[in-house]
């Protein structure tokens, strides 16, 4: 019997929020792992999650976030604000856009000419979301500050996303 060791391990689900955390610093908030039908893996939210008390009364959907306050009382902080979309809604969102970035690049490239995504950069008005292909189907995005430099961004999702390919691939 021919033992081979395979450089693939699947990751087990307690390690994904650790890992993830890896790429959050400097301005990155949040960083989700997603496959290609919005299905969130694992995220990771930087910071303090704000704590439900037993007399509060949460909403259906664990993904409706509470909404956003400052410690002033006031306007919201820009972090409180971006934060406040649930990762669920906020994969699916994601999710959305790179397959119709993938239809239309199979489109304008002609047939099996389009490749899969490798990474994309949105900016808002409040926020930056790096998107990069976790391999098979699987994407690694991240929720970021508007002055968070885009290489930064990219190539720190770039890195997971290739730390995890293999990992995923033994999902499929």
């Amino acid at each position: 019997i021919n033992n081979t060791y395979h450089s693939a391990m699947m990751i087990r689900a307690r390690r994904i929020p650790p890992l993830l955390s890896r790429v959050t610093g400097n301005g990155i908030y949040r960083v989700l792992l997603l496959d290609a039908d919005g299905e969130l893996l694992g995220h990771y939210d930087d910071g303090e999650s704000d704590s439900v008390s037993e007399n509060s009364v949460r909403a259906e959907s664990d993904d409706v976030p509470p909404p956003p306050r400052s410690e002033e009382g006031g306007r919201a902080s820009r972090r409180d604000r971006i934060l406040s979309v649930g990762v669920g809604a906020l994969g699916s969102i994601i999710t959305n856009v790179v397959g119709d970035y993938d239809r239309a690049g199979y489109d304008l490239l002609g047939q099996g000419a389009a490749g899969p995504l490798g990474s994309l950069v949105v900016e808002l008005e409040v926020a930056r979301i790096g998107i990069a292909s976790a391999g098979g189907g699987y994407y690694v995005a991240a929720v970021a500050d508007v002055s968070v430099e885009l290489g930064l961004l990219r190539s720190r999702l770039a890195a997971l996303g290739s730390f995890l390919e293999d990992s995923v691939a033994s999902l499929m």
